[in-house]
């Protein structure tokens, strides 16, 4: 397959918790060398900061959008030693 990473882009959005009813994020692909039809998985991560929301937030959203899955986040360490 000769597909390629787009440029990542990040975005920084205030506004009202009460004024949010149904949030969804938009992707969309653009088919390279005849891949246009074929299928792509997409990640994203997504921060979100709400200092005056009374609960979990956290189990609160994934309760609603089961389809979230959390970020497992593993740590390779590697030690570089050069002998000379």
């Amino acid at each position: 397959m000769d597909l390629k990473w787009d440029t990542v882009t990040r975005k920084l959005v205030k506004m009202r918790g009460s004024s949010i009813l149904n949030p969804a994020l938009t992707l969309h692909a653009i088919g390279r060398n005849g891949f246009d039809t074929q299928k792509i998985k997409y990640f994203t991560a997504i921060t979100i900061d709400a200092p005056k929301y009374g609960g979990a937030l956290y189990d609160a959203i994934l309760q609603k959008y089961q389809n979230l899955v959390p970020i497992e986040i593993r740590n390779i360490n590697r030690v570089l030693v050069d002998i000379r």
